[in-house]
C-alpha cells in the first residue's frame, strides 16, 4: 500500500470476491497481472459494478491492482462491447 493509499473499503473487497467467483476466477487472478481477454472482460465487469455502486476510479484501481487509468479504459471498452452484443 502506497502512503497516500486508503484502505480499501470492506464492501468493495465483496465485490471483487463475488465477482471473480461467479466468473470461475479467484481474487488473485483479477488481482493479477494477467491481461488474457477473458479475465480482463471479469475486472471490466466488476469495475462497472464498483462505479455503478458510487466507488471512485482510484479506489476501484486499488481493490483491482491497477492504475485508474486502466479502470476508466476497461469501463469504455465494455461499454463498447455490450454495444456490439
Amino acid at each position: 500500500m502506497n502512503i497516500d493509499q486508503k484502505p480499501i473499503p470492506a464492501t468493495l473487497c465483496q465485490m471483487v470476491k463475488v465477482g471473480a467467483s461467479n466468473h470461475g476466477f479467484s481474487v488473485e487472478d483479477v488481482t493479477g497481472p494477467c491481461r488474457k481477454r477473458d479475465l480482463a472482460v471479469v475486472r471490466w465487469k466488476i469495475a462497472m459494478a464498483a462505479r455503478l455502486a458510487g466507488y471512485s476510479l482510484t479506489q476501484i484501481g486499488w481493490a483491482l491492482n491497477r492504475d485508474h487509468s486502466s479502470i476508466l479504459s476497461g469501463l469504455r471498452k465494455l461499454k463498447k462491447l455490450e454495444a456490439v452484443l
